[in-house]
């Protein structure tokens, strides 16, 4: 059963309205973006506007083809494909594909609408104002197709999630705990190391001069506190010490930090007890340790 307010309901009672579908598309960033897929920007009863592409896009669902929806009963994820035209269009000050490339798109929030006004629309009501909208669809962007003129969103809802192996613990040599979570028990906070961006860094690999061993940030995380990227982190791959030295993204900022750009590390940790793991934030840490160092290869068998 879908939710409709006493306004909406008493205008399609009066079986003579606009509608058009509405996007808002909120970035893992925290930036929202609204989109109409009709032909005029709308207003919504939250103050929110939707564009509707004007002459520069970017433009929503293709002529003739509406988002797609798969419903599915218990506890299988809905999912929505819809298509997207950008057109000379931009997001986040880059352009679309370069966007999806990057990976800015994957984990955004799809807030699928369809927006309801009173009938006739002209341009004197330029933006129109809806009477409210019903929602068909609220997932989280996974991967896109296409590219250049024409892009395939894909999304599915928090169900997904619950596609996650079950059960969480398994028996394994590692420890199956994130560092700085509860069941870790460490506070990162005091291992945090702040440092700045250097002259040829970009959105994968950031040059710095640290002087810690090599690494000893791999598997940690950095996040960028100024400039184009502020209040986004990435997950690192790799540490290498140098002057200068450098580290490697698991997923490439949207933008090329700059020089001067300011940076948290925080160090990463592998499970283990070797000196990437445990003992490098030492004392009670190793108390906590979850793994089972001597369980037996997948291999083994017994008689």
């Amino acid at each position: 059963m879908k939710a409709l307010s006493p306004e909406v309901r008493a205008l399609l009672k009066t079986r003579q309205f606009y509608a058009c579908d509405l996007v808002a598309l909120t970035l893992v960033g925290g930036a929202t973006h609204h989109y109409s897929a009709g032909d005029c920007d709308v207003v919504d009863v939250d103050g929110a506007r939707y564009a509707c592409g004007g002459m520069s896009g970017p433009f929503w669902i293709s002529e003739g083809r509406q988002g797609s929806i798969s419903q599915k009963l218990g506890t299988q994820a809905d999912t929505l494909t819809i298509d997207l035209l950008p057109g000379k269009s931009t997001i986040e000050g880059m352009p679309w594909g370069e966007a999806a490339a990057r990976g800015l798109l994957r984990g955004a929030t799809l807030d699928y609408r369809v927006g309801l006004a009173p009938a006739p629309v002209t341009a004197a009501c330029w933006p129109v104002p809806l009477t409210g909208s019903v929602r068909e669809f609220l997932g989280f962007v996974g991967e896109s197709d296409g590219g250049g003129s024409q892009f395939v969103l894909n999304a599915a809802d928090a169900r997904q999630r619950l596609q996650s192996p079950w059960p969480r613990n398994l028996y394994s040599p590692s420890c199956c705990e994130w560092v700085g979570s509860a069941g870790c028990g460490i506070d990162t906070a005091p291992f945090a190391v702040a440092t700045t961006a250097q002259a040829g860094s970009s959105g994968s690999v950031i040059v710095l001069t640290l002087s810690q061993d090599n690494g000893y940030f791999d598997l940690g995380s950095v996040e960028i506190t100024s400039g184009a990227n502020a209040g986004l982190s990435r997950s690192i791959r790799s540490y290498v010490k140098g002057s200068p030295g450098a580290i490697t993204l698991m997923t490439p900022f949207p933008n090329d930090p700059a020089v001067g750009d300011h940076l948290v590390l925080h160090p990463g940790c592998d499970g283990s007890f070797s000196p990437r793991g445990c003992p490098k934030f030492g004392g009670t840490p190793t108390l906590r340790f979850r793994g089972q160092p001597f369980v037996p290869a997948p291999t083994t068998a017994g008689a």
